[in-house]
């Protein structure tokens, strides 16, 4: 996977799995895209960076995550904002981390 499609795949999971969780009423189905996303997008930040980097990475990936909660539950603002929000936090973030180890 390049930099390009990892990124947009991390941040894209975090809304197709709200998307499943929400139009299926299973969360743990949702919950599940996104084990399934970080599992693929994980394996290719380890690939291209040091360990430290990846895990980096991957603990903003469910950061971003939870703040979604915090964003939707806690501060009132719509679900599907808070989602697109992290989902556009995520690409970046994964962008501009994801960088070949020298």
């Amino acid at each position: 996977m390049t930099r390009r499609v990892t990124a947009l795949t991390a941040g894209g999971s975090l809304a197709v799995g709200f998307a499943v969780a929400q139009g299926t009423g299973l969360r743990w189905l949702g919950g599940l895209v996104l084990l399934l996303a970080l599992g693929v997008c994980g394996g290719a930040w380890l690939t291209r960076n040091r360990v430290g980097v990846a895990g980096v990475i991957g603990i903003a990936y469910v950061t971003l995550f939870a703040l979604a909660h915090v964003l939707a539950l806690g501060l009132g603002v719509p679900a599907w904002l808070a989602v697109g929000l992290v989902a556009v936090a995520m690409v970046a973030l994964s962008t501009g981390l994801d960088r070949p180890a020298a």
